[in-house]
């Protein structure tokens, strides 16, 4: 039974150790606030100096010197050292923890030989131990040598002893005093991770490195006395130390590691000397009332998340030899106010001040180059902010939801300006950008609903996607001659502009571009547009009455100007070659011709029909065009001739008109995919020599179609542009031209039997 107990309790601490010692990268629970609260019995004084901490310890230094008779022999293994000039000692081979004493005595000497080093692992996980003395004349203390063994509470190490290895006491939680003498030169990585127990240290001026995890998890840890030639503290070296309030870095220091001092949650207020020159990565993460950070002009590192989530953080001093702020190095410090970037600093990294949600001003350093993605994102009181002339870019959602931003001045060198930068900045009143932005991304000033006035310089040659979209108080825009291209959504739901300029440069106005800017009133297209593509001015419901589409567009997307309510009239040019679906609807009556057969054109284009239940077709000479879907299920339709006048049969036109057996084409026509989609009564098509195209899969589903009939000869059929699969879903198998017929290789045929 005695067996069982101790392999399960060695398992378990194995266990642990495996899942927390070998890392240490995260909060540790302490079970209770009575766990972090403790620190305040600590007998020692958080402000006390170094001497100070070694005057309180000189009284146990001289009970080392007591001469205490050594505990027996056969409860330790001694090793000869490979050089035979003393021994190592360990527990006994047979070691009990029940039968072992739970008070023991190193003896100095073995077979007349000193004992100078206490092995690695060589009393771990003896839970049952509680005072050990070491004796004078041991030089190391082995890796692990005391490891989780949790009934100890006190150690005095003798001088003498130069190493403490690593993990040596880690996990002696009951631990509460250690005193390392001055001989010690060298600390081990972990050694003395969650001694909870523990409160006040102090590091002997030989050591010049506090290794990795050293006092990680050492909850009531509250005074820690560095040496003036400690020169690094390794990585979580106090990590989750909560009951530290304060350290004194000496001047000595030259790099701190990452997630030193993270989850210090007592940690008030740190200064980095003069000599540092590298913080870590999170390094003083989640010190939750931290409030002042002094950082020296030596720092030229700080990394990535270093003071993160100090949600108490006022006031940060930022050092005039850094070069770059890492990403997300201050990251919901909630109550920073106010930082002033110095001129050393050449770039702002991802997510640097992202929710700093207290900031109010940003003053920016006059070498800054590009602030980066996320950077000042979520600052919902951040009012003012210098950009310098020196910036060249700024990233996606820079200050994306800086609602109380008042004003921000564009510099002629800014070259590129990110996704979403200033989306949601609400109180932003006017924005000029300088003709030296040449990559513009989507959304820039996207839900600026205070923005009144925008001046875009001659030489910027892109409005982008959603640039201005939902700025719900702008009243005018002029389009400078350079701009190419008004990308998508650009000014979408701009719900009070009223007066558009577009400069003669415009050859494309894209998706949805002024969709929902119902005061928007009639403007002049400028002539070098060649495209408008879908929904662009949709929803242009309150003041757009008369559209004149200038000589020169070749396509209108569909729905367009649907929605248009005011609109009265179209001019559309010969120049176009297409118009999209549904391009036109929901506009004001006067707008529409419509014939007797219910056929409703705008201008010289067929846009759609009062009722698919029309039965016959008698296109009007000069009718240039059918716009696509135009006759959807028009399933009493049983001919069709289009006129020689008409150049477009828009795409899927006469989808699902199920009784349509005959169409006869006779004139200058592209036709457009799909166009005659499921018409499955369909046995006759006649197409003119002077059809200028064919798209893809125009007959599919006519499963009646076997052949069509093209009244020109095999070879001008040969180069009539055609869609790769025009025939595609169809039986058809031959082409029958006037001087011969040319066979169909249509290998669906099979497929659709």
């Amino acid at each position: 039974m005695k067996k069982f107990i101790l392999l399960f309790f060695v398992i378990s601490a194995l266990i642990v150790s495996s899942l927390t010692i070998a890392s240490c990268d995260y909060v540790v629970d302490s079970g209770s606030d009575s766990v972090r609260n403790s620190s305040a019995e600590s007998d020692f004084d958080s402000e006390s100096p170094k001497e100070s901490l070694k005057d309180s310890t000189s009284q146990s230094e001289s009970s080392s010197e007591i001469e205490a008779e050594p505990t027996d022999a056969e409860w330790f293994k001694f090793t000869l050292l490979a050089d035979e000039s003393g021994y190592s000692v360990a527990k006994c081979d047979n070691y009990d923890a029940e039968t072992y004493p739970t008070e023991i005595v190193v003896p100095k000497t073995y077979n007349d030989k000193p004992v100078t080093k206490i092995e690695n692992e060589a009393f771990n996980v003896c839970y049952r131990l509680t005072s050990v003395i070491i004796p004078k004349g041991i030089t190391e203390i082995g890796n692990k040598a005391f490891y989780y063994c949790s009934g100890l509470t006190s150690i005095i190490v003798p001088d003498g002893v130069t190493i403490i290895g690593e993990e040596a006491f880690s996990g002696d939680r009951r631990l509460t005093s250690v005193i390392l003498p001055d001989s010690v030169t060298s600390i081990g990585k972990g050694a003395f991770t969650f001694c909870e127990g523990l409160t006040s240290m102090v590091i002997p001026d030989e050591v010049t490195s506090i290794g990795d995890e050293t006092f990680c998890g050492c909850w009531r840890l509250k005074n820690v006395a560095l040496s003036n030639n400690v020169t690094t503290i390794g990585k979580n070296a106090f990590s989750s130390c909560a009951g530290l309030t304060s350290i004194i870095i000496p001047n000595s220091m030259i790099s701190i590691g990452d997630k030193a001092f993270a989850f210090c949650d007592g940690l008030k207020s740190v200064i980095i000397p003069n000599g540092v020159t590298s913080i870590g990565k999170d390094a003083f993460r989640s010190c939750v009332n931290l409030s002042s950070v002094t950082i020296s002009d030596s720092v030229t590192n700080i990394g990535d998340y270093a003071f993160s989530y100090c949600s108490n953080l006022t006031d940060v001093k930022i050092s005039g030899g850094l070069t770059s702020i890492g990403e997300y190095v201050f990251f919901q410090c909630g109550k920073l106010s106010g930082v002033t970037i110095p001129d050393s600093v050449t770039s702002i990294e991802r997510g640097a001040f992202q929710e700093c949600v207290a900031l109010i001003s940003a003053e920016m350093s006059d070498g800054l180059v590009s602030i980066g993605d996320n950077a000042f994102e979520n600052c919902e009181n951040l009012k003012n902010v210098t950009l310098p002339d020196s910036l060249a870019s700024i990233g996606d959602h820079a200050f994306d939801g800086c609602g109380s931003l008042t004003g921000i001045a564009i510099p002629n060198s800014l070259a590129s300006i990110g996704h979403h930068a200033f989306d949601g900045c609400g109180s932003l009143t006017s924005i000029a950008i300088p003709n030296s932005v040449k990559d513009i991304g989507s959304d820039v000033f996207k839900n600026c609903s205070g923005l009144k006035n925008i001046e875009i310089a001659d030489g910027v040659t892109i409005i982008g996607s959603g640039m201005f979209a939902g700025c719900s108080s702008l009243t005018s825009v002029v389009i400078p001659s350079s701009v190419t291209s008004i990308e998508a959504s650009a000014f979408k739901n701009c719900t009070h502009l009223s007066s558009l300029k577009i400069g003669n440069g415009v050859t494309n106005i894209g998706s949805g571009a002024f969709k929902g800017c119902m005061n928007l009133r009639d403007f002049t297209m400028p002539d070098s547009l060649i495209t408008i593509e879908d929904y662009a001015f949709s929803g242009c419901a309150g003041g757009l009455m008369k559209v004149t589409i200038p000589d020169g567009v070749t396509s209108i997307w569909d729905g367009a100007f649907s929605g248009c309510y005011r609109l009265k009239s179209v001019t559309i040019p010969d120049s176009v070659i297409r118009i999209g679906s549904n391009a036109f609807d929901d506009c004001n009556e006067e707008l529409y011709e419509t014939d007797k057969n219910g056929v409703i054109y705008v201008d010289n284009w067929i846009v759609g029909v009062e009722s698919n239940e029309i039965t016959s077709l008698n296109i009007k000479s000069g009718t240039r065009g059918i716009a696509e879907h135009t006759f959807y299920m028009c399933a009493a339709l049983t001919k069709v001739i289009i006129p020689n006048s008409v150049t477009y049969v828009g795409a899927s036109a006469f989808v699902g008109c199920t009784r349509l057996a005959s169409v006869v084409i006779e004139g200058n026509t592209n036709i457009g995919g799909g166009a005659f989609l499921y018409c499955i009564d369909l046995t006759s098509v006649e197409i003119s020599n002077n059809v200028i195209s064919i798209g893809n899969r125009v007959f599919y589903n006519c499963l009646l179609l076997t052949s069509i009939t093209f009244k020109g000869t095999m070879e001008e059929w040969e180069a009539l542009e055609k869609g790769s699969i025009w025939y595609d879903g169809t039986k058809i198998t031959t082409v029958k031209c006037d001087d011969g017929e040319i066979t169909i290789n249509n290998q669906y045929e099979t497929e659709i039997d």
